[in-house]
Order: structure tokens, then C-alpha cells, then sequence
């Protein structure tokens, strides 16, 4: 009877190793202090997780996994440093980005390799600011092009 204890603790206790390791090794992700860590990890796509502080605001970076020669990086915005109401909209709002393997960028640089509310709602932001642009300029948009 004692002899089942010990091998069912014994087994148990296997257990329990194989799933906190399970858990270590697939599903755990590094915290980077700086940003060269989190480069290093994002140029062979393993998981990490990075808040960087900017100029604009703090943007948060997740590598997330390998798909064919890209990275998956989930990126949100916690919090603006500055701007209008408009860009307060921005906040805790995310995006996808497709980095190629091998090199490590800030993906809200170039929207083209990202897709989600985030990109939607910055581009609509860009596209609002270029309407207005447009129209308070209109006369001498027109001036530029007649002569």
C-alpha cells in the first residue's frame, strides 16, 4: 500500500515538472528592459515583451510567433506623451506586424507590414489631417498648379 503512495506521489510529481517546464519553454515570454534585448529576440522571433518610451508615448511590442519568413509583433499604444484629443483616441488600441526574420524595426514605422484597429485608426488620422491640409491650402495649391 505505502509502495502506490510513493509511486503515485513520485508520478505526480513528474507531472507537475513537465507542465511547469511545458509552460517555461512554450508559453512564457521574456521581459526586456531595454531595447536591445528586445531587438536581439525580435531578429530570431523568439517570444519577449518590451515597453518602449518615445518621443510620442509608450508603445508596447509582444513577439508573438514565426509564420514563413516573418514575426508576428502585436503593438499598442499605452499612453501618449502629447497631441490633441484626436490622437488620445489611439490609446490602448493594437495592430499585427509582419517583421521580415532577421531584422528588427520599430513597427509603427512603416504601417504597410501591419494590420488592425491601431493602423485603421492612424491612418484615418493621417488622412483627416491631409483633408484639412488640403483645404485650408486650396488657394494656393491652385496657384502653384496654374502657373
Amino acid at each position: 500500500m505505502k509502495k502506490k503512495i510513493i509511486i503515485s506521489l513520485v508520478f505526480l510529481v513528474v507531472i507537475l515538472i513537465i507542465l511547469v517546464l511545458g509552460y517555461f519553454l512554450f508559453f512564457s515570454s521574456k521581459k526586456c528592459s531595454d531595447y536591445s534585448c528586445f531587438e536581439e529576440h525580435l531578429k530570431k522571433c523568439k517570444k519577449a515583451s518590451y515597453v518602449d518610451e518615445t518621443e510620442d508615448g509608450f508603445w508596447e511590442y509582444k513577439i508573438n510567433k514565426k509564420e514563413q519568413e516573418n514575426c508576428k509583433v502585436n503593438v499598442r499604444l499605452l499612453q501618449l506623451k502629447k497631441g490633441n484629443s484626436e490622437l488620445s483616441l489611439l490609446e490602448g488600441k493594437n495592430m499585427e506586424c509582419d517583421i521580415e526574420l532577421g531584422t528588427a524595426s520599430r513597427p509603427q514605422n512603416n504601417l504597410k507590414i501591419c494590420n488592425g484597429l491601431l493602423k485603421e485608426k492612424m491612418q484615418e488620422i493621417i488622412i483627416e489631417r491631409l483633408h484639412k491640409y488640403v483645404t485650408e491650402n486650396l488657394e494656393d495649391i491652385k496657384k502653384v498648379f496654374s502657373s
